[in-house]
């Protein structure tokens, strides 16, 4: 049997299994942008300042890696809906850390994990502009209005004409 034939079991059975009804997931939120302005408390135009650890407690999942906390710290540079209470603000986000202790093999495969949440990172070196759609939270920080598990969904980075970036070198 080849290795190719194995895999494509492998990932057909991940498949099928994937779409049971035990399975942790079955579709992806849409989140559409009138729902984004609607459900956000802030959006706004942001660049990231730094990245720091967080220890809030990770949202309920079944994936084999833990997820880490963290709080990115954003320089506002404009906000669209809502009033940033200062110029720079924190936002809520996770990131897979390592594998947990009992782990479950299910969606796992090599590596990879399938049907994963939609983490985001924030580069704050040569740091891009991102548009966020946020929700407050009672401690004054932020996190992204689709939640913890998906928030890419209200995150998007933004690029520069490319008559900016000619004129930038």
């Amino acid at each position: 049997m080849s290795k190719r034939f194995v895999l494509v079991v492998a990932v057909s059975i991940g498949l099928v299994a994937g779409s049971a009804p035990g399975s942790a997931r079955r579709f992806l939120e849409d989140w559409p942008y009138d729902k984004l302005m609607k459900e956000s408390d802030l959006v706004v135009v942001a660049t990231a300042v730094k990245t720091e650890d967080a220890g809030d407690a990770p949202p309920k999942h079944s994936w084999p890696a833990e997820l880490v906390g963290q709080n990115t710290t954003f320089e506002v540079q404009h906000a669209l809906k809502g009033k940033a209470p200062d110029k720079q603000i924190k936002v809520l986000h996770f990131k897979f850390g390592d594998l947990k202790k009992e782990r479950n093999l299910d969606g796992i495969l090599d590596g990879l994990i399938f049907n994963g949440p939609l983490l985001v990172a924030f580069p704050s070196k040569n740091a891009p502009e991102h548009l966020l759609f946020l929700k407050g939270l009672k401690d004054g920080r932020y996190e992204p209005v689709s939640g913890r598990i998906d928030p890419q969904l209200s995150v998007r980075r933004l690029s520069k004409p490319e008559s900016e970036i000619k004129t930038e070198k």
